[in-house]
């Protein structure tokens, strides 16, 4: 199955000024597919092969030229062999059109600097994610039930040809562990970098305490913040800072952990889809749900930050959207406190901004307008795109 996804159009619109364009994203989002989808006439190749990586290594320049075609080369996997990127750079310089180099990587800093030191600049860079709400709907596969969406998760492959989503996982951080953190030597003990991914699932949506999940992973408070580093870095998890204020001393010093992809965490925690309507964990599932999807709409805007606040009182807004303005949100569950336009009033008393809130549940109802916020079901979230212009 081939999906549309949103990033398409940025990712043409690059093609179209310069020379190579770079697609990162975590492992299995859907690269190489999407790269091949938008540039069907470009030859491609993968360095995945080690026969292949060695004819690369020996001569790039003759490498590129026996490979790339009229239309040009898509090349995967280009971390193997990053020396590749300084004959493209010198010959971006001559004869080559916009859009002649395709290359696909995993998204983190390595992958990034190489991009950096080797091509000036002198190239267009995209990330892609897992798949957005957004882009579920668009693709004609948004789930009726939120349970459904919480335990298939956001992963492209577990949309495809009614594959186990269990499965889908259980390949991908296997794939993760051993190509993207394993073999860059950055985990010594891959069964314990696991049970750490595991106690990260378990304190999803909480505030972030480093100790206890070193202590309970076995681990030193040096080695849990360098692997949440590492699960930062490659798009695994990601971490919502308290809001800055000048108005009130924060209580609530650490950030908040989440996840871009809730079908990690039922898999991490091997929560079945007919156990999820009463689980424990279902209330943070969804919150991880909805946070992963502000987060994706933040980078595509690109013009809002995300925060969560909280004061010594007990008032709290679950994220607040900073741009040109700053919007409250809460994340509404079948548990959460039903407090927000108390909250709401006394965040706009004591920050002087006035702008309406929202809400998302867990309900299918259509969005409603009501006297000091938007109530939004967690399908129909329109009224919040308009209001970051997503």
């Amino acid at each position: 199955m081939t999906l549309k996804r949103a990033i398409t159009f940025d990712i043409l619109e690059g093609a179209q000024e310069f020379p190579t364009v770079g697609l990162l994203g975590s492992r299995q989002a859907g690269k190489t597919t999407l790269s091949q989808l938008i540039f069907k006439d470009h030859a491609y190749v993968s360095l995945k092969d080690i026969e292949t990586r060695a004819a690369a290594t020996i001569n790039p320049r003759a490498f590129l030229n026996a490979n790339r075609n009229t239309s040009g080369l898509i090349l995967d996997d280009f971390q193997y062999v990053p020396e590749l990127l300084s004959y493209m750079q010198s010959e971006g310089n001559g004869d080559h059109t916009p859009g002649t180099y395709i290359v696909c990587g995993p998204h983190n800093s390595f992958t990034q600097e190489l991009l950096a030191g080797y091509l000036e600049g002198n190239f267009s860079l995209y990330s892609l994610r897992s798949l957005s709400l957004r882009e579920l709907s668009a693709n004609y596969l948004m789930p009726s039930r939120v349970e459904e969406v919480l335990y298939r998760g956001l992963h492209p492959g577990a949309y495809a040809f009614d594959a186990d989503p269990q499965a889908v996982y259980r390949d991908f951080l296997s794939s993760y562990i051993d190509r993207d953190v394993r073999l860059h030597g950055q985990v010594d003990n891959v069964t314990t970098f696991h049970t750490f991914l595991t106690h990260c699932a378990l304190h999803v949506g909480q505030v972030l305490n480093v100790t206890t999940l070193a202590h309970a992973s076995g681990i030193s408070d040096h080695t849990a913040r360098r692997w949440i580093s590492l699960l930062e870095d490659h798009q695994i998890i990601f971490l919502l800072k308290p809001y800055h204020t000048t108005f009130e001393k924060r209580l609530i010093k650490s950030p908040k952990l989440y996840f871009y992809d809730p079908g990690i965490v039922c898999s991490l925690l091997k929560i079945q889809k007919d156990d999820l309507s009463a689980h424990p964990q279902k209330d943070k599932l969804f919150e991880t749900l909805i946070m992963g999807e502000l987060m994706k709409w933040s980078h595509q805007a690109n013009r809002y930050k995300l925060y969560f606040w909280r004061d010594k009182s007990t008032h709290e807004i679950d994220c607040l959207l900073e741009g040109t303005d700053v919007i409250p949100v809460r994340i509404q569950t079948s548990t959460a406190r039903t407090t927000f336009s108390s909250d709401l009033t006394y965040w706009h008393k004591l920050s002087g901004t006035q702008h309406k809130g929202f809400t998302i549940s867990t309900q299918t109802a259509a969005p409603q307008e009501k006297e000091d916020h938007f109530a939004l079901g967690w399908q129909f979230m329109q009224p919040l795109h308009n209001a970051l212009g997503v």
